[in-house]
């Protein structure tokens, strides 16, 4: 997987902007720890309850699955900064991401 595991980014919607930009519309993402990235982030259940219902189409074949060391790097990074109660607190209050806030975060 291009980011070894630490997140899965799904229900894919968008179009390509130029070589390796892309614009993406509703992802849903799941990551490692589950509500990592709110209520939504179904966590590892996540990652394998979609695998296991996935059809590869074109579109799957047709995209770079490689491993990408720099992005896993940054992602790692992204993951662990939000996982500051502020910051999602913050999030929230902006409506970037919504549902019920999670009550066992650490700061």
């Amino acid at each position: 997987m291009v980011t070894g595991g630490l997140v899965m980014i799904t229900d894919v919607q968008g179009w390509k902007l130029e070589v390796g930009q892309y614009v993406m519309t509703d992802p849903i993402v799941f990551s490692k720890e589950r509500n990592s990235l709110g209520l939504i982030d179904w966590g590892d259940e996540g990652m394998k309850k979609w695998i296991q219902n996935h059809e590869c189409n074109k579109i799957c074949h047709s995209i770079s699955m490689e491993r990408d060391e720099e992005l896993i790097q940054n992602l790692q990074t992204y993951l662990d900064k939000f996982k500051s109660k502020k910051l999602q607190d913050l999030l929230f209050e902006l409506d970037i991401i919504t549902g019920k806030q999670p009550q066992d975060t650490n700061e």
